[in-house]
């Protein structure tokens, strides 16, 4: 029969703001409403353990909390923060133990977290090496939770509760004393309703075991089918199954500002932040980053949804972070932010096999850094691998996504060209797309060339070659093709648009032959 460990955090909204701003670890917190500005009457939901023993609780107003103490810092509820933290804690845990389920956050400020135990204790062996396991993951996370285990899982999360009084803490419940667990504590460790809990108070029942002791007909009888489930709980014998979480595919980090912000570098600042903590809970999934896609809400109300691809998955910070800078840069808000939101598209690095027929190339990770800087600076959709020509125009050409670690074909010795002829063979770099010039002739041959009123003479010319495709389009292509040497001792080729509307406008540079 498997077991339950239950895992109890306090003051949940306070540990999730420490998580995304570890500078505050250590100051009294007072956390309102979310969506507002604090103000002396607002109330507080969620302080912290340094605020509560400054005389701060919940419930206070604000003005009521200053009034004991000025050394407070108040802050409205981040329900981007709280969502992420709750990922991150719940992803945690999932790393190490696959049955989990992760309720809401209660009322109280309250994140509970339950695992299944299985009967032998799994790669742990023991539940208590479960819990020793969980928690040494959580704590570098930023988490530390109370935890409790117990053969019932509602024994398991009053366990948890009284736990989480002092962070790190577990109670293990003997098997099979769930009930004699439960009969020293109060009727409020079970969370009945407050009606019912009076009412049983008023007859004098004010602990489980003093329910456990009753009848359960009576308790039927006089309660109903709920007392009847509270007098479950109560003798241990109620049976709450797991209700399973599941991972989501995306991660995301966010964040919202008091404050618009539109400073490129603070904007990069809080960026940082965001995909640290996206990076550390990757890592724990033994995952990369394939895509990225970048929300960002204005205080105007308008909301924009970046997309940003990466070539091969990477789990490199400062490439990451320069492909943002470059996007804001080169599409920056029209206005003051109010919320940024990052988001990560999981993906596997891939590994290389290794050819016996070609030496090894770079390290599939330091090739996919590489890739990703690539693309950060040429711009998405700018680096692949190039294809073949789609139609018969020269300057007609494609790019496909490059695969690191793909087949390759292993050329045969008639393909490879001879030593003697590779080197002395000229390559053409082509210019894409071709630059306007302008031909000066001189007895129909040409003299020179001018190109943003720079003028440079021509030595020879050989051409011309003319290529005449798609004459049966709307846009048919005539050209003559020239190849010219240069006063410098440099080589280009030209050439002439035989269909161009303006005559003085129809020359253009090609290439430049390296």
């Amino acid at each position: 029969m498997p077991r339950y460990a239950s895992l109890c955090i306090r003051d949940f909204p306070v540990v999730a703001l420490r998580r995304a701003e570890p500078e505050l670890r250590g100051v009294s917190l007072l956390l309102t409403r979310k969506g507002q500005v604090p103000q002396p009457e607002s109330r507080i939901l969620s302080c912290s353990g340094e605020a509560i023993g400054r005389g701060a609780s919940v419930g206070m107003t604000v003005a009521q909390a200053l009034a004991r103490s000025s050394d407070f810092l108040v802050r409205p509820m981040d329900p981007e923060v709280i969502a992420a933290a709750r990922e991150a804690f719940f992803e945690t845990a999932f790393t190490l133990v696959p049955h989990v389920e992760l309720p809401e956050l209660s009322e109280g400020s309250l994140q509970f977290l339950h695992v299944e135990i299985p009967a032998s204790g799994g790669r742990f062996h023991t539940p208590g090496g479960v819990a020793a396991a969980l928690l040494a993951r959580l704590t570098t996370g930023g988490f530390l939770p109370g935890v409790g285990i117990a053969d019932r899982l509602v024994t398991a999360v009053a366990a948890a509760e009284e736990a989480s009084r002092q962070p790190g803490e577990v109670l293990l419940v003997s098997p099979g004393g769930d009930r004699d667990w439960l009969a020293l504590r109060p009727l409020r460790a079970l969370g009945p309703d407050e009606e019912m809990r009076e009412w049983l108070e008023g007859i004098g029942i004010e602990s489980l075991g003093q329910l456990a002791a009753v009848p359960r007909d009576s308790v039927a009888t006089r309660l109903g089918r709920k007392g009847v489930v509270l007098w479950e709980k109560a003798c241990g014998i109620f049976a709450q199954p797991l209700q399973r979480t599941f991972p989501k595919v995306d991660l995301m980090e966010g964040v919202s500002l008091e404050w618009g912000v539109d400073s490129l570098e603070a904007i990069v600042l809080i960026l940082r932040g965001l995909l640290q903590r996206l990076l550390d809970r990757l890592e724990l999934r033994s995952l990369a980053v394939s895509a990225m896609r970048l929300r960002l809400e204005m205080v105007d109300g308008v909301v924009q949804e970046r997309s940003l691809g990466i070539l091969t998955a990477t789990r490199e910070s400062r490439v990451l972070l320069e492909a943002l800078r470059l996007e804001l840069e080169r599409r920056p808000p029209h206005a003051p932010l109010a919320k940024v939101t990052l988001i990560f598209v999981p993906g596997e690095s891939r590994p290389e096999q290794l050819d016996l027929f070609r030496p090894a190339g770079p390290a599939p990770a330091r090739l996919a850094t590489t890739l990703a800087r690539l693309d950060s600076l040429c711009g998405q959709g700018r680096v692949g691998r190039p294809l073949p020509p789609q139609g018969y125009r020269p300057e007609r050409t494609g790019l496909a996504p490059f695969i690191p670690g793909a087949p390759r074909r292993v050329p045969s010795e008639k393909s490879t060209p001879p030593a003697s002829r590779a080197g002395s063979m000229t390559l053409l770099r082509l210019l894409r797309p071709a630059l306007r010039i302008e031909v000066i002739r001189e007895g129909g041959a040409f003299s020179g060339i001018v190109r943003n009123g720079v003028s440079t003479m021509v030595v020879r010319t050989g051409g011309p070659w003319r290529i005449e495709v798609e004459w049966w389009s709307e846009n048919p292509c005539c050209r003559d093709y020239y190849d010219v040497e240069l006063l410098q001792g440099g080589f280009c080729r030209i050439y002439q648009d035989l269909n161009a509307a303006e005559r003085g406008a129809d020359w253009f540079l090609a290439g430049i032959y390296d």
